[in-house]
């Protein structure tokens, strides 16, 4: 396991930038509102569906611009909380 965060380490100081995608814990720390209580936790899973995505594309777009997006671009991207 060692090896593997030695070549871990090495990949992301020769990329220059790394981007790490997270659970919903460092983002509701980050500020971003809980997806899971503004539509449920049964309806989240629904919503990211691509049948969802396509039938509703503007509902879609609307929340996760409201969820996500907002917090994203007024804050900036996060050090790590």
């Amino acid at each position: 396991m060692k090896n593997e965060y030695v070549k871990l380490n090495e990949f992301m100081e020769q990329s220059g930038k790394t981007v790490a995608v997270t659970g919903a814990g460092i983002s509701y720390l980050y500020g971003m509102r809980r997806l899971k209580k503004l539509i449920g936790v049964r309806s989240s899973r629904q919503v990211f569906s691509a049948s969802y995505v396509r039938q509703h594309p503007e509902k879609f777009y609307t929340l996760i611009r409201d969820t996500f997006l907002d917090a994203t671009f007024v804050k900036g991207p996060s050090a790590g909380s």
